[in-house]
């Protein structure tokens, strides 16, 4: 696991922040496309930043956009020297991040298992793990959860 000081944290989101502000209302380039900063991680002298990204249109055009960030890069730079209160703003490197991607691919995994779960099993556990056999509002189960019922165990705070 990386360590970084808490400073280069700080910096990263503000990096974020303000990269993402840049490419929404400054860089009129259009092979850029929308984007979206999910993440900056910054080295610890704070001379290089990572920028991750997700582009609206997908992987397939991901070497695309980080092509087009790359020649944005020099301008986010010195935007960022004139924005940020450092020194010597970070070198900007760009990388697809298709995190989100793969969760969306893990859930749908997820959810074909268990439609394939439910076929094959009986029907009573089929049924079980319906929406409609979970507790109601007038269930003992929901009204043990509330404040008013629950059990004096322990000292007043």
């Amino acid at each position: 696991m990386k360590r970084t000081s808490q400073r280069a944290h700080r910096v990263g989101d503000q990096i974020q922040r303000e990269v993402a502000d840049l490419l929404a209302n400054e860089v009129k380039d259009p092979r850029v496309g929308p984007v979206t900063i999910t993440g900056v991680d910054v080295s610890a002298d704070l001379s290089h930043a990572t920028v991750r990204f997700t582009h609206l249109a997908g992987r397939e055009s991901a070497e695309a956009a980080v092509k087009a960030l790359t020649r944005t890069a020099g301008f986010l730079r010195g935007e960022l020297g004139h924005r940020l209160n450092l020194y010597s703003p970070p070198q900007l490197h760009f990388a697809y991040d298709d995190s989100i991607e793969s969760g969306m691919r893990m859930s749908q995994l997820i959810d074909e298992a268990i439609a394939a779960d439910r076929k094959t099993s009986g029907s009573r556990a089929a049924t079980s793990l319906t929406p409609e056999n979970e507790p109601t509002s007038g269930s003992r189960a929901a009204t043990s959860l509330t404040p008013e019922n629950e059990p004096a165990s322990g000292p007043e705070r």
